[in-house]
């Protein structure tokens, strides 16, 4: 995403010496882009040198490295702090393997170096890939790196339910969602205008049932689509009809001075064939 100081490069021209890592940063995130010159840092005797370059889109791309308690400190509070799904996401996954985001467990996941992981995000499929070594010794040529763009976002001015909001991301999320009940019995929406890391938030949130909703199980588990599209910057409609399973969804994700496109929600009408059950059919609400 941008172009990135010769960090490698850099990074082979001073030699270690026992004790340090280099450290740097080199990457994008939120509209910011983060940047270090590469440099000696003195470490724990307990550290290893950590590399980390990732991938998430429409949230961070691009490395930096150093000793592993400070590099847990900027991949935890620095990254994944910013984002609930990628937290939890990436927790759940440690937790499969025994260990946590805590520190010092975060250093097992040395065993799981030079290797590229994917996983599932509400903005898309994410990529992160790290190297361990000893202190003193040089990582002069990743074998992943992950560039970020050549400069931040221009904040867009971004339309909410209490007024407007700057938003780093450089554009707007307005996201509608609605589904006929658990019950069955009635219809439920919701509509959320804010910055789309809010958004994000929001809607998984929603698909965690945090707290607990009625909307039905088939939108839950559509949800991440939403996100996929809003990190392309772009507009879609969605509508299942499915009786009791029927729901839409509406995304518009766009750069100011364009407006979000207004849609007409889709009405599902209840029917009711005696006095002890009804059904949703599908009427639209055009």
């Amino acid at each position: 995403m941008f172009i990135i100081l010769p960090f490698v490069v850099l990074l082979s021209t001073l030699p270690l010496i026992e004790g340090t890592c280099r450290s740097f940063d080199n990457y994008y995130i939120l509209g910011e882009l983060v940047t270090t010159p590469p440099v000696e840092q003195d470490c724990d005797p307990a550290d290893i040198c950590t590399y980390v370059s990732l991938d998430i889109p429409a949230f961070a791309v691009g490395s930096f490295a150093g000793c592993s308690g400070d590099v847990h400190m900027r991949l935890i509070v620095g990254i994944l702090s910013k984002r609930k799904d990628l937290h939890d996401g990436v927790q759940r996954f440690l937790q499969k393997h025994n260990m946590s985001l805590t520190y010092p467990k975060f250093s097992r996941l040395a065993s799981y170096g030079d290797q590229l992981h994917r996983f599932k995000t509400f903005s898309g499929e994410g990529k992160i890939f790290l190297h361990f070594s000893n202190q003193g010794k040089k990582y002069s040529e990743p074998a992943i790196n992950f560039k970020p763009p050549a400069s931040g976002e221009k904040p867009a001015k971004c339309g909410t339910d209490t007024g407007k909001r700057d938003c780093f991301e450089g554009y707007c999320a307005m996201v509608e969602i609605g589904s006929v009940s658990k019950d069955g019995k009635s219809q439920v929406s919701k509509k959320i205008q804010d910055c789309p890391t809010r958004v994000y938030d929001e809607l998984y949130l929603i698909s965690e049932s945090l707290p607990e909703n009625d909307f039905n199980q088939a939108l839950l588990d559509d949800l991440k689509k939403v996100g996929t599209i809003c990190a392309q910057r772009t507009t879609h409609t969605e509508l299942f009809k499915g009786g009791a399973s029927s729901f839409y969804w509406h995304v518009d994700c766009f750069v100011p001075p364009d407006s979000p496109t207004p849609i007409q929600p889709a009405a599902f009408i209840f029917h009711t064939p005696h006095n002890y059950f009804s059904f949703p059919i599908y009427k639209d609400g055009k």
